[in-house]
């Protein structure tokens, strides 16, 4: 492919990435907000898809004939070939960096996903956080068997959401 041609590609690509993420955003915000669990699904699979996109030019650029002789050979490499392998190298880390964070991010979003299945589920109670004093004030003047009990309280993450 002509190197016109992959640099084409690659803003063309970036650009319906980023409109898809620019959709997706409220939809994730929403599902986020009000736990509504499948609105976070379609966020987590373009997501998911965009990391293995990126992965692949990571990939492709790094074994990119053209490129590969620029740094076996870098004695051989003009004024204009070594801005542009400047530029080459900026791109590989810096595509590298963002697919990380994505990751990151995915791995955050599917955790929360995974709470509200279980909320939904049954399998888990919402957390209501209580003011340390009071809980420790309660518990220093409980005896070993209310502890227990005391432990089994629900917390309310929800209230926690603005």
């Amino acid at each position: 492919m002509e190197s016109h041609a992959v640099e084409k590609l690659l803003v063309v690509s970036s650009l319906v990435k980023s409109c898809a993420d620019l959709l997706l955003a409220p939809l994730l915000i929403h599902g986020a907000r009000k736990s509504k669990r499948m609105a976070l699904v379609p966020w987590l699979a373009w997501s998911s898809i965009g990391v293995i996109w990126e992965g692949g030019m990571i990939v492709a650029f790094a074994i990119h004939p053209k490129y590969l002789s620029i740094v076996i050979h870098p004695e051989s490499m003009s004024t204009h070939q070594q801005s542009h392998q400047n530029l080459h190298a900026s791109f590989l880390i810096v595509t590298s960096l963002f697919a990380a964070i994505e990751v990151y991010f995915i791995l955050v979003v599917y955790s929360h996903y995974q709470i509200l299945r279980l909320e939904e589920d049954g399998g888990m109670r919402p957390v209501q956080l209580t003011n340390m004093a009071t809980t420790a004030a309660a518990l220093a003047t409980t005896s070993p068997t209310n502890i227990n009990s005391s432990r089994n309280s629900s917390i309310n993450i929800n209230s926690l959401i603005f």
